[in-house]
């Protein structure tokens, strides 16, 4: 039960707070004891994290070297067994030379990280080498015989056994370095040569750039978090954090070494093959790698002595370095996010606190809170908006609020123990409310649960009106009384009756759309078909009478589906601002030529401006004024008068619509119409009369809707009929000039692509734009006409204009394909048709990107003109 807060502010503040704290503290104390040892716990094992995450660093980087290396000797070792080498040391020969040429130009084309490869004989003469080509790419051959006895790599190499390999320290030391531009970091890998009869031969030298060495070791350390340098037995480095101290390519001489940098460092890295410490400045993890162990076969016995003293005399040493500024970042991070748990921890463990010791003291205030729920109770009902009314078993008055006096129009004392179904219930109504009455009465559970039915209820004056009744049943004491809430549903009703009427008119409205499209290809056709027919016969034929009233009629049809369009969305108005008092004479005018009945109009001068269709509203006044003088059917009069209104009174709103309207209103002295009949009579297909369809009014009615404006009709059988619109008042009260005709049309002739769905309709515009001296091109759907469009505007023979339709069966429509040609020719000019003459694109055809719009049906002289309106 929520507590009032004017009781809430009793509560002792001091009490809360006490409670608060007893229950805070001690959770509070014990919350924080826990946050630090998770957060000594998580800050150790970070650190081992870190440690074993180097030390892993460090073993990835010398398996990448293994694998350097294991690949460099297999490749070497594999060049050294093959059949174009053991033939030239067989034969010799330069076809043998050229062979073997061939297979090392391959070789430094597919693996371009091998800079040379070369052979020299026992002797120590440079026989052949391959050498990659910097300056334009593909390989350099020499066969000139160069002396490279007294070279170190010659002579390690050619003292090996068979199956051993040599590799050289990582250098800058380089043959022929006329042929280069710059020296390059190189490691040279070599082993001794034999032939069929096992004599040493030679030595196969392969140079690897050392400079990939790096970049994959730079690479595999990327994720450390901190530095990671690889550094030769005599401290200088191969690579380094500080770009300034790698191995410098433009330069022979070597860099710095770490020895200079991290002297303590150095020194117990050097003493141990593989390790980790912690220093002052940070932890450092290294390894020691042994280029030359990786190249060792495991059956070469005899070189093993060899190998042995190649690698204690030629080792790296690769070390990661964490500074202890990282180091310290990492506390630092759990701290913080510890010290946020524990804060949310703390202002949950707050707030529950709060609630608890709160809840606690309120406990004490709730039967305080009960004694007051009654007066509150008694302040609800009197401030309550709906009437609420209590009976008892025998259907007596208990209890009457303001909200029912001012409803039934009876006193508290008027009503009071008096019987429910003589004062407020109908008396067609009675039996109902008896029957609710009684169901509530009974003490079973099924009848205790709240009810709302829809009855009539009555006034003191005796009018009858529409109400919601929420019944409910409760027991006071021994005997089960009823309450009721009642409210009144008039202005809902009539609502409702206007929701309705608008859901007949959708569902007539997408009925109409597609009936009038399709009416209107047919009309198009037909109308089409007798225009080129008069065009070819004589006027003084006696058939030609009888083409001009079929054309007659099917203007008249044509009339009749613009009709059926208002009903649709797609009849939406063509606006601009008007004057309505002109409008209203000419459609007077017309509606009653020829008839007896007089006509009365009164338009004041300064008579606002409306943004209307002309069309549609010409109708609804044509309508409104055929009704009239059919319902005076005589010598009656009718009278039209407008004037400007601020604010409107609708039956079907609760409240006067505010805004600028001018109001028109068309009152006859005709027959009137009966009340029962007052509510259908703008439901499509509702009439009275005999002859008539039923559309006139509901027309009307759609019309009004579309231009945001109303209409309500009062009358009295034999008193005749008033009609009263409101149209919103236009925001700008300036008439705007028409613009002036155009130029004179031009007589050239075109060729038009046609594009439309219909065999039938393409046929007559086929004749139509024929007879009219064009070409024409027709097409059914729009892959074919974008494919015919782009083909002759790529040879030369395009098209002058196109006329699409706006909804083409299957693919892409009339927008679609358009924006295609656009695409393919952004000056083409296009022309949209549509049986939907309202639709938007129809409407603001430039919006759309096309340059006019002809509405089907159309006839011969409607195409002419707009042809020549856009070609021009």
């Amino acid at each position: 039960m929520k507590i009032p807060l004017e009781l809430s502010n009793r509560v002792r503040s001091e009490d809360i707070i006490k409670r608060f704290l007893i229950i805070f503290l001690p959770l509070a104390i014990f919350f924080g004891s826990l946050t630090f040892f998770l957060y000594f716990k998580d800050v150790k094992i970070e650190r081992k994290t870190v440690e074993s995450n180097e030390v892993i660093n460090i073993q990835t980087q010398m398996e990448t070297v293994a694998a350097t290396f294991n690949q460099i000797s297999m490749d070497l070792k594999f060049q050294a067994s093959q059949n174009e080498l053991a033939g030239f040391l067989q034969n010799g020969g330069p076809e043998y030379l050229k062979l073997l040429s061939d297979e090392w130009r391959s070789l430094c084309t597919i693996k371009s990280f091998y800079y040379k490869i070369r052979y020299i004989d026992e002797n120590g003469i440079e026989i052949l080498s391959v050498s990659r080509n910097r300056q334009g790419g593909g390989n350099v051959l020499s066969t000139a015989p160069v002396n490279v006895s007294e070279k170190d790599y010659f002579k390690r190499t050619i003292g090996l056994p068979e199956d051993a390999v040599y590799i050289s320290p990582f250098d800058l030391s380089t043959d022929n370095e006329n042929e280069r531009q710059s020296p390059e970091p190189i490691v040279r890998v070599g082993v001794p040569v034999f032939d069929k009869s096992g004599r040493k031969r030679g030595v196969l030298i392969l140079n690897y750039l050392g400079t990939l060495l790096i970049d994959e070791l730079k690479k595999a350390s990327a994720s450390s978090p901190g530095s990671t340098v690889l550094v030769h037995a005599d401290s200088y480095y191969l690579t380094s954090p500080d770009q300034d101290k790698d191995w410098d390519v433009t330069s022979k001489e070597k860099p710095a070494g770490i020895k200079r940098h991290l002297p303590e460092e150095w020194q117990r890295i050097n003493q141990h093959e593989s390790g980790q410490f912690h220093t002052e400045d940070g932890m450092v993890t290294f390894g020691t790698i042994y280029p030359l162990l990786y190249t060792r076969e495991t059956g070469a016995e005899a070189s093993l002595t060899l190998l042995q003293a190649q690698q204690k005399e030629y080792t790296w040493k690769i070390a990661s370095y964490v500074p202890t500024k990282m180091l310290s970042i990492m506390p630092i991070k759990i701290l913080n996010r510890i010290f946020l748990l524990y804060t949310v921890c703390l202002v949950i463990i707050a707030i529950c606190s709060f609630l608890l010791a709160r809840t606690g003291m309120r406990r004490k205030t709730a039967e305080e809170a009960v004694r007051e729920r009654d007066e509150q109770l008694r302040a609800i009902n009197s401030a309550a908006a709906n009437a609420i009314i209590v009976i008892d078993n025998n259907r007596k008055i208990l209890h009457w609020n303001p909200a029912a006096e001012k409803l039934f129009q009876y006193t508290q004392e008027e009503a009071m123990d008096k019987p429910i179904t003589a004062i407020i219930a109908p008396p067609k109504h009675q039996s109902t409310f008896t029957k609710i009455s009684k169901k509530f009465n009974l003490p079973d559970k099924d009848s205790r649960g709240s009810k709302i039915i829809e009855l009539f209820g009555y006034k003191k004056d005796g009018t009858e009106f529409p109400v919601e009744v929420s019944f409910s049943a409760f027991k006071s004491g021994e005997q089960w009384h009823t309450v009721g809430i009642i409210r009144d549903i008039s202005a809902r009703k009539k609502m409702e009756q206007e929701v309705l009427r608008a859901q007949k008119f959708e569902s007539l409205g997408v009925l109409a759309s597609g009936i009038a499209h399709d009416f209107n290809n047919l009309l198009t056709a037909i109308i089409g078909n007798i225009n080129l027919v008069c065009q070819f016969t004589n006027p003084s034929d006696e058939n030609y009478d009888l083409l001009k009233s079929a054309d007659k009629a099917a203007l008249r049809a044509k009339a009749l589906s613009q009709q059926l369009l208002v009903f649709s969305k797609s009849g939406n108005p063509v606006r601009k601002t008007s004057s309505i008092a002109p409008l209203i004479r000419d459609s007077a005018d017309f509606a009653l030529h020829g008839s007896t009945v007089s006509c009365t109009i009164h338009t004041p001068e300064d008579l606002w401006l409306v943004d209307i269709d002309t069309g549609q509203i010409s109708q609804v006044v044509q309508n409104l004024i055929i009704n009239s003088k059919e319902a005076v059917s005589g010598s009656g009069t009718i009278e039209i008068s407008c004037s400007n209104e601020t604010a409107i009174d609708i039956p079907a709103f609760s409240a006067p619509v505010t805004g600028n309207f001018v109001k028109l209103q068309i009152r006859d002295t005709g027959c009137g119409i009966v009340k029962r009949d007052l509510p259908k009579i703008f439901d499509p297909y509702f009439t009275t009369k005999d002859y008539g369809s039923g559309l006139g009014l509901a027309i009307v009615y759609s019309i009004l809707q579309k231009h945001d404006g109303h209409i309500t009709v009062q009358s009295e059988p034999g008193q005749g009929t008033t009609f009263t619109l409101f149209l919103p008042a236009s925001l700008d009260q300036h008439l705007k000039k028409e613009e002036k005709g155009g130029e004179a049309i031009s007589d050239r002739h075109y060729r038009i692509m046609v594009v439309d769905g219909e065999e039938m309709l393409l046929n007559i515009a086929r004749r139509m734009l024929v007879h009219l001296g064009h070409e024409c091109i027709c097409v059914k759907n729009s892959i074919e006409a974008i494919e015919i469009y782009k083909h002759l505007w790529k040879t030369g023979t395009p098209v002058d204009g196109v006329i699409i339709d706006l909804t083409i069966p299957g693919g892409m429509g009339g927008k679609e394909t358009a924006g295609a040609i656009y695409d393919i020719n952004p000056e083409a000019r296009i022309i949209v048709s549509s049986g939907y003459s309202h639709d938007p694109v129809m409407v603001d055809y430039d919006e759309y990107g096309f340059c006019a719009a002809i509405a089907k049906p159309f006839d011969i002289s409607e195409l002419k003109d707009t042809m020549d309106s856009v070609m021009e």
